[in-house]
C-alpha cells in the first residue's frame, strides 16, 4: 500500500481521516450488531465500538502517513501535577453549566451496560465509559483532527469550534448537542493551552467517570440527592470561567499559534 508523506496537504489528510473513520464506523456497527445478536453484553459492545471507531482510526491514520512518532509522543508526554490540577480545576468550574444544559436522553440505553452492581462492576463500567473514550476519542478529535484543522484554517479558535461541533455531532444526541459542544471546546483548549494531550484525556476521563458512577449508583438504588441542581450564581461563575478561558487561550494563540502543536512536525 502506498503511503502518503507528512507533506501531504492538510485538507487531503482530513478527507482520508474522515474516510477511515466512516469505514471503521460501519465495521464497528456491523460487528457490534452481531455481538448483540449473540448475546454479548452491551458493555463489551460499547468497548469494541469505541476502540474500533476512534482508536483504530487514529492508529491507521498515523500508520498511513508514516507519522511514526505521533502516537508515541502524545501518549508518553511528560506528566505534570500542575497540568493535572489545571485539568481538574477546569472540570470543576465547567461542570455546573455543562450539567445545567444537559438532557437525560440515553438513560435507559446506558443502564443496559450496568449488569454488575459490585465494585468490580463499577470498575468495568468506568473503564468502558470513561477510560476508553478518554484515550481513543482524544487521540482522534484533539490529537489528529484539531491539528489538521489548525494547519488548514490557521486559526485555533475556528478549529476548536469546528472540531467541537463534529465531536458533538458524532455522538448523535441532538438534545445534548450544545452540552457536548461546550465540553469539546474545553477539551480542545486544554490540549492547545498545555500542549499535552493527556490533560484533555484526564478531563474527559474524570467527567465520564463521574457520569458512570452516578449511573451505577442510580441502578443500584443508592440515593445521592439532586447533585446536578446548581444555584444561579454558580452557573454564572461557570460561564464566566469558560469565557475567560477562551480569552486566555486566544491571547496565547496570538503570541504563537503553533507553539503547542509540534507532534506532527516530527
Amino acid at each position: 500500500m502506498k503511503k502518503f508523506s507528512v507533506g501531504t496537504p492538510s485538507w487531503k489528510k482530513a478527507l482520508i481521516l474522515c474516510a477511515i473513520f466512516v469505514f471503521m464506523s460501519i465495521v464497528s456497527v456491523f460487528v457490534v450488531a452481531v455481538l448483540m445478536l449473540l448475546g454479548v453484553s452491551a458493555l463489551i459492545g460499547a468497548a469494541f465500538g469505541t476502540i474500533v471507531m476512534f482508536g483504530v482510526t487514529a492508529w491507521l491514520y498515523a500508520l498511513w502517513f508514516e507519522e511514526k512518532n505521533f502516537l508515541k509522543n502524545v501518549l508518553v508526554s511528560k506528566f505534570s501535577f500542575k497540568w493535572l490540577l489545571f485539568a481538574i480545576l477546569v472540570l470543576l468550574f465547567s461542570l455546573p453549566i455543562i450539567s445545567t444544559i444537559s438532557v437525560e436522553t440515553q438513560d435507559e440505553e446506558m443502564k443496559l451496560m450496568v449488569t454488575d452492581l459490585t465494585g468490580w462492576g463499577l470498575t468495568k463500567l468506568i473503564f468502558v465509559i470513561a477510560l476508553l473514550p478518554a484515550v481513543c476519542e482524544e487521540l482522534f478529535f484533539r490529537g489528529l483532527l484539531q491539528n489538521l484543522f489548525i494547519r488548514k484554517t490557521k486559526s485555533v479558535l475556528a478549529s476548536l469550534i469546528i472540531v467541537s461541533a463534529i465531536f458533538s455531532a458524532v455522538h448523535a444526541d441532538l438534545p445534548n448537542f450544545m452540552a457536548r459542544f461546550v465540553m469539546g471546546l474545553l477539551l480542545g483548549m486544554l490540549y492547545q493551552y498545555s500542549g499535552k494531550l493527556w490533560t484533555s484525556m484526564a478531563f474527559h476521563f474524570l467527567n465520564n467517570a463521574i457520569a458512570a458512577t452516578l449511573l451505577w449508583c442510580e441502578v443500584k438504588g443508592v440515593v445521592l440527592g439532586d447533585i446536578e441542581d446548581f444555584p444561579l450564581y454558580i452557573i454564572i461563575i461557570s460561564v464566566l470561567f469558560i469565557v475567560g478561558f477562551v480569552v486566555l487561550n486566544e491571547a496565547k494563540n496570538k503570541r504563537s499559534i503553533r507553539n503547542n502543536f509540534k507532534e506532527l512536525e516530527n
